[in-house]
Order: structure tokens, then C-alpha cells, then sequence
């Protein structure tokens, strides 16, 4: 197969979107749901804890912010990610300029201004492909951001590349 390669500035909207990818196919998704639950249940406790002892006015101020965390995060109101996210994307100089990518059967040739390495596939585990982008996995937490719209006709070719060289999931999620 020909190479395929691609050029893109970074955008911090594909950053979201791949953080959201990785929870959703990960047990990080479940564990903030799971706490989400816990600051619930939290306040449920905290209200029978002030009716016990008469109303204490600190349990009550307690339990509605536990509850109302636990609901606002459950429904994705609060995401303490996307501030983390939004620093890290400011702050990493390899995401400042164009990224250059040619992507081969024995892997990746990478380059930014300042970086210039060959990749190969074996360093990733899986991959998943969400409606604009694909992450590719290298740890936990850790993976690669690949926009879509940059492939223009060799979208097909790409999967089928990572398809050959990492477990992953088909299809748009």
C-alpha cells in the first residue's frame, strides 16, 4: 500500500473529543460515573444525619452540594478533564505547529517543527475511531490524536492500515 500522509495544526476540540473516546471505551468513563453515585448517596446520607440530629445546618449545606456534584457530574456538567485538557494543550510546544505524518505498514514517521521520529506500530495496544478523530493507545491515559478530515479519499486505507497493525475497534462510536 502507498503511504499515507497528512498535515494538520492540532485543535483543542479533537483533545476533548479524544478524552471523551478513551473514558467512554475505558473503566475511567465507569469510575466518574460510579463517584458521581457515591456524592449522591453522600447527600442522601448527610440529609438523614441532620434529621437525626436535628437539622445541623452544616449537614444540610453538605448534603445539597454533595447532591447537586454528584447529579451536575453525572449528567457532564461539571468536567474538571477539560481544564486539565485545555492546560496541557496550551502548555505543550509539540502541539503549537503543523504536525506531519506519513503513515506506512511498518508504522509512522513523525514530525513537528521540533521532532522528527519513526514510530513503530507495535507501541500502540489498540485504537479506537470516534466520529473526527482516531486514538491511537500507547498506555494508559496516553495515545495518539489523528484528525479525520485530513485523509480527504484515504480514510478506507487508513483503517485498513490500522486494522493490519492494531487491535481496535471498527467503526465510528
Amino acid at each position: 500500500m502507498e503511504p499515507i500522509k497528512i498535515e494538520y495544526y492540532p485543535q483543542l476540540k479533537e483533545y476533548f473529543e479524544a478524552n471523551s473516546l478513551y473514558n467512554s471505551n475505558t473503566i475511567h468513563g465507569k469510575i466518574d460515573k460510579f463517584a458521581s453515585w457515591v456524592f449522591m448517596i453522600l447527600g442522601i446520607m448527610l440529609i438523614l444525619a441532620s434529621v437525626i440530629l436535628k437539622y445541623h445546618f452544616v449537614y444540610i449545606i453538605l448534603a445539597i452540594l454533595s447532591i447537586a456534584f454528584g447529579i451536575l457530574n453525572l449528567f457532564g456538567c461539571i468536567d474538571v478533564e477539560k481544564i486539565v485538557i485545555m492546560i496541557q494543550f496550551k502548555n505543550n510546544r509539540k502541539l503549537k505547529g503543523v504536525q506531519k505524518i506519513i503513515f506506512t505498514g511498518s508504522g509512522m514517521e513523525y514530525e513537528t517543527q521540533d521532532i522528527k521520529s519513526t514510530i513503530n506500530w507495535n507501541i500502540y495496544s489498540k485504537y479506537y475511531e470516534g466520529e473526527n478523530i482516531f486514538i491511537l493507545i500507547y498506555g494508559k491515559r496516553q495515545y495518539s490524536v489523528i484528525p479525520k478530515y485530513k485523509f480527504e479519499n484515504r480514510l478506507d486505507d487508513f483503517r485498513k492500515l490500522l486494522n493490519e497493525n492494531i487491535n481496535g475497534c471498527n467503526g465510528v462510536l
